[in-house]
């Protein structure tokens, strides 16, 4: 399990630690003003395998504003996923992480 969101900051958590667990030790002994989250990179790795196994004549295009943190970017274009960018900024992060444009869509601005 991996913890994202502490200034972009990435722990690798063994697995037989609850998420109730990590959270308590994060509020415990860290001094958060600022919201956190927590994320399983391997939960998404299945679940793109998943995608791929099941349905793998569709291409899906992720919605970078959705989240747009790196490693969940990284992992979703390392399978060859597609990206739905609302803005210059979510373009720039997709292309900066080696996308080529062909799986990037311009839609819906805000």
């Amino acid at each position: 399990m991996r913890i994202c969101g502490l200034e972009e900051q990435i722990h690798v958590i063994d697995n037989k630690v609850t998420v109730d667990e990590i959270i308590k030790d994060i509020v415990r002994t860290k001094e958060i003003s600022d919201p956190f989250y927590i994320f399983d990179v391997g939960d998404l790795v299945h679940k793109a395998k998943i995608w791929q196994q099941k349905l793998p004549r569709v291409k899906p295009f992720y919605a970078v504003k959705c989240n747009d943190n790196s490693l969940v970017l990284e992992t979703l274009a390392a399978f060859g996923m597609n990206f739905d960018c609302a803005s210059k900024a979510e373009i720039k992060k997709v292309l900066d992480l080696g996308v080529n444009p062909s799986r990037i869509i311009f839609a819906n601005p805000a």
